[in-house]
């Protein structure tokens, strides 16, 4: 009896971004301008979509249940708040840098 691994919808989207995440990163070091971070993240988008319609296709991905919600909205508030930390940490770093 062979059982299938669903994956919930929108996981590919994220293990498309996370592979085009450090694309950008190392473009980024390459040209000197951390203002290419974002093209690696461009990049991995569409490779995650495309990830995601062809696990549809094959039957692998299943809708979000509640579970799945309630871990993306607790997962979302802690990404703000370590987003705002780092934003407070770096204005604080420069504030103090410039002065």
């Amino acid at each position: 009896m062979e059982i299938k691994k669903q994956k919930a919808q929108g996981y590919y989207v994220m293990i498309g971004i996370l592979m085009g995440f450090p694309m950008g990163i190392a473009l980024s070091l390459a040209l000197g301008n951390f203002a290419f971070v974002g093209t690696g993240i461009a990049i991995g988008l569409p490779i995650g979509i495309a990830l995601e319609e062809k696990a549809k296709k094959e039957g692998k991905v299943r809708e979000l249940n509640e579970n799945d919600l309630i871990l993306r909205k607790k997962l979302f508030r802690v990404t703000l708040i370590l987003l705002t930390l780092t934003v407070l940490g770096l204005v604080t770093f420069l504030l103090f840098r410039l002065s």
